[in-house]
C-alpha cells in the first residue's frame, strides 16, 4: 500500500495532477485579425472611368481603372446595347492605373463602346476569354459613345453603368 501512495505521490507531483487554472484563462488581451496586403489590396471596389470619346489615330483613351487583381482592360462593341464583339484588350495590374491607351478598329461617331475588367486565370499574361479570364462578378461593363469631334464630353463611371449579362 505505501507503495502504491508513493507513486501516486510521485505521478502527481507533475504538472499532470496539478489544477493550473491560470493556464486555461483566455489572455486579457484583444486580438485583432492580421490584413495582409493582398487582403487589402482585394478589397479594392473595381472601378472604370472612361469619357465619351472622338478616336485619334484609332485609339480610345480609359482614364482610370481601379482592378482588385491582375487581370485585362477589355473593349467591347455594344450589340443590342450590351458588350459584344471584343474589339481590343490589354494587361492590366492590380491597383490604380490612369490614361490607358487602346487601339479599335471599325468604330463609328454614335458607337456605343463597353469598357470592362476581366480576371487573367488560366495562364497568366495571355488572355484566354472565353472559356477562362471571365469578367469580374462585382461590377457590370461601362458605356461609353463615340463621338463627333466638338461633341462635348461626359464622364461615365461604373456608377452609372448598365448591368449586362455574361458572354
Amino acid at each position: 500500500m505505501q507503495i502504491f501512495c508513493l507513486i501516486v505521490i510521485f505521478l502527481c507531483s507533475g504538472s499532470g495532477c496539478t489544477n493550473n487554472a491560470a493556464a486555461t484563462k483566455p489572455p486579457n488581451t484583444i486580438l485583432k485579425p492580421k490584413v495582409t496586403q493582398d487582403e487589402h489590396v482585394k478589397s479594392i471596389s473595381p472601378e472604370i472611368i472612361v469619357k465619351n470619346q472622338h478616336l485619334v489615330n484609332d485609339t480610345i483613351n480609359v482614364v482610370k481603372v481601379n482592378s482588385p487583381e491582375d487581370g485585362w482592360l477589355v473593349i467591347y462593341q455594344s450589340i443590342n446595347n450590351t458588350p459584344g464583339t471584343i474589339l481590343n484588350h490589354v494587361h492590366i495590374s492590380k491597383g490604380t492605373q490612369h490614361n490607358i491607351s487602346l487601339k479599335v478598329r471599325g468604330v463609328d461617331p454614335g458607337d456605343i463602346l463597353f469598357a470592362r475588367i476581366h480576371t487573367d486565370t488560366k495562364k497568366i499574361g495571355r488572355f484566354e476569354f472565353p472559356p477562362h479570364d471571365e469578367p469580374l462578378e462585382d461590377m457590370t461593363a461601362v458605356p461609353f459613345v463615340m463621338t463627333q469631334e466638338k461633341e462635348i464630353e461626359k464622364n461615365i463611371t461604373t456608377s452609372t453603368a448598365i448591368p449586362t449579362r455574361n458572354i
